[in-house]
C-alpha cells in the first residue's frame, strides 16, 4: 500500500494524515475579551466596554486610534503641499461652509467645561 508523507520545517517526514501545518487556522470561534473601562479625555466620563466606546465615538464625532493603524502619519510641521488651484478650492469650500453656517444660524462650538 502506498503512503503519503509530508516533510516539516525541521526535515522530519510525517505521515500526511497526521501532519498539522503550524500556519493552519484554528478551528472554532475566537473569543476576544472586552476592552477595559477608561476615562474619556474629551468629557471626563467613564467609557465601559466596546458598546460604550461606539457610543462615545458617535457622541463626540471621533474615531478610535486602533482604526487609524496603517495610515501614514501626518505631522503638524509638514509643509503645505497643495497647488494654487487646490488652495483656491479649499478657500472656496471654507467660505461656502461659513456662509452656510451664518445663513442657517448654526450655534457656535462651545468647549466642554472642565
Amino acid at each position: 500500500m502506498r503512503k503519503k508523507w509530508v516533510q516539516d520545517r525541521t526535515g522530519n517526514l510525517i505521515p500526511a494524515n497526521e501532519y498539522v501545518s503550524p500556519s493552519a487556522p484554528s478551528v472554532g470561534p475566537t473569543i476576544v475579551p472586552d476592552i477595559q473601562d477608561f476615562v474619556s479625555s474629551i468629557d471626563g466620563t467613564i467609557v465601559r466596554g466596546r458598546r460604550g466606546m461606539r457610543e462615545h465615538c458617535l457622541r463626540h464625532d471621533v474615531v478610535p486610534t486602533q482604526e487609524l493603524q496603517g495610515l501614514p502619519p501626518l505631522l503638524a510641521n509638514q509643509p503645505w503641499n497643495h497647488s494654487s488651484e487646490e488652495r483656491e478650492a479649499i478657500k472656496r469650500e471654507l467660505a461656502r461652509n461659513i456662509d452656510h453656517a451664518r445663513r442657517n444660524k448654526l450655534p457656535k462650538f462651545k468647549f466642554p467645561e472642565s
